[in-house]
């Protein structure tokens, strides 16, 4: 209005009137807007000079009225912080966020704020956040964590991610189909149960990161997780596959000798111990194990190819393993665990360059033609009732089912056995029969002895309370 007085005094003067002025009341007409006290038509509010944006609940000097975020506290109003994002003690809708409050920097897992179960804590996502809280669970416990607006109603693109004592991944939970808040509920969910002791991170983010203005997230924590039956249907959680979750199963490997006085209590060595058998998927999960030999000559494919020579006797073709026996300068030791893979480098010490042997008896209840499917790391060798089945030279990671090499099974026993050459890094072998359309084998059973099914009865040979299966000298 100022710039079109200035417009209107040149016009007056182009129009040879020098000498004519406007009054204080043509100013005022020429300077209407807001703060002139008239409510034009672009204007909510206008009280002149009593507009203010100080006084609560006033007409604000741009001329509309008080709001939620205009950083006064008005009638209806706890607080007004002037932005639209809780965790700072007054929330969106400008109420008090009582309780306590999210505290930065809390963007990964390991710098968690703390948060005392059962109490909620208030917070605010912008846009690309993450906001994560340590808790403490104890031995076999469980954790639920549940998140929710200001007001309890669900922010629709919230997520809860549960990680574990090595800052991995555990679960996560995102917003039910009908509205309901994301939760982690240990009562479906094996990952938040079974848990062992330590400081756990629950995270809280927006769907592909995006801004969640205020929030609320409680953790709940509890001391046994078998009060809620002990089920799962996690195979880490339960090695002998009885269903019953092993912190709640007496009898972990299922070979009817109680843990307690099981000298191999997570491993099969029990006298009333039904036969291995292979995996749900196929995998072979039960081995004798052999090394680790070092300082042998490469075979003539290169670096990553297996020694000639045997390592474990005179033949690696008609050698015949045995638990507790020597193979070459080293002894065969039992391997057995829910893992599909070996990790040959937790089991043996030795640097690169290293080979090693894993050696199973299979039973066939049929006939069948099939193929014997594995992935090592690095070369391998492998041979089946004291047939070469061939020689892989290559450097590599185990691959699933890297190498399918047809085999001809007449029903009964069979022995396979494998030679591993590790040229540096990883190093390990996994192994699963399948059917020639590509099926895995599921109905062979394992035997760790010659053309028997396993019985080891607690045997403990070298008499220092280890079982032969689980000592690594035995």
């Amino acid at each position: 209005m100022r710039t079109l007085s200035l417009i209107l005094v040149s016009a007056l003067v182009a129009c040879g009137k020098p000498d004519e002025t406007l009054s204080d009341t043509d100013t005022d007409v020429a300077l209407t807007g807001c703060g002139d006290g008239a409510v034009d038509e672009t204007e909510a509010c206008d009280n002149g000079e009593a507009n203010s944006d100080e006084a609560a609940d006033a007409c604000r000097t741009d001329c509309r009225l008080a709001w939620c975020g205009d950083g006064v506290a008005d009638a209806g109003e706890d607080c007004d912080d002037g932005n639209a994002f809780g965790g700072d003690g007054c929330d969106p809708s400008c109420h008090v966020e009582n309780g306590a409050l999210e505290a930065e920097p809390n963007d990964v897992p390991f710098q968690g704020t703390p948060i005392v179960p059962g109490n909620a804590v208030a917070g605010g996502l912008r846009e690309g956040d993450v906001d994560c809280y340590a808790v403490d669970v104890g031995e076999n416990g469980f954790l639920s964590a549940r998140v929710s607006g200001p007001d309890g109603a669900c922010p629709p693109d919230m997520v809860v991610r549960l990680y574990g004592l090595d800052d991995k991944s555990l679960t996560d939970a995102y917003p039910g189909p009908d509205g309901e808040c994301a939760a982690i509920d240990p009562t479906s969910d094996d990952h938040a149960r079974y848990l062992h002791a330590g400081t756990y991170a629950v995270c809280v983010e927006g769907l592909f990161r995006s801004a969640i203005p205020a929030y609320r997230v409680s953790v709940e924590v509890g001391d046994d997780s078998c009060l809620s039956g002990g089920t799962t249907s996690n195979p880490k959680d339960d090695l002998d596959g009885d269903g019953l979750a092993n912190p709640c199963d007496g009898d972990d490997d299922g070979d009817g000798v109680a843990d307690l006085a099981d000298n191999c209590p997570n491993m099969s060595n029990g006298g009333s111990s039904a036969g291995f058998s292979t995996a749900r998927d196929g995998w072979i999960r039960q081995w004798l194990i052999a090394g680790a030999f070092t300082g042998n000559p490469v075979g003539p494919g290169g670096s990553c190819d297996p020694s000639v020579a045997s390592l474990i006797g005179d033949d690696d073709a008609t050698t015949v393993p045995a638990l507790g026996a020597a193979a070459g300068a080293q002894t065969w030791r039992a391997w057995i665990a829910a893992a599909d893979a070996i990790d040959f480098s937790t089991v043996f010490s030795a640097s690169a360059d290293r080979e090693s042997y894993a050696a199973v008896w299979v039973y066939a209840p049929t006939a069948r033609d099939g193929v014997l499917a594995y992935g090592a790391d690095d070369g391998s060798a492998a041979w089946l009732d004291g047939a070469s089945l061939g020689v892989d030279p290559t450097c590599h990671g185990v691959v699933t089912d890297d190498l399918e090499l047809p085999v001809s099974l007449a029903q009964g026993w069979h022995r396979v056995l494998f030679k591993v050459r590790d040229h540096g890094g990883s190093w390990g072998l996994k192994a699963r029969f399948k059917s020639t359309a590509g099926a895995p084998m599921t109905d062979l059973e394992v035997s760790l002895t010659a053309d028997a099914t396993w019985y080891d009865d607690q045997n403990d040979g070298d008499g220092d309370g280890v079982g032969d299966v689980c000592d690594p000298t035995p």
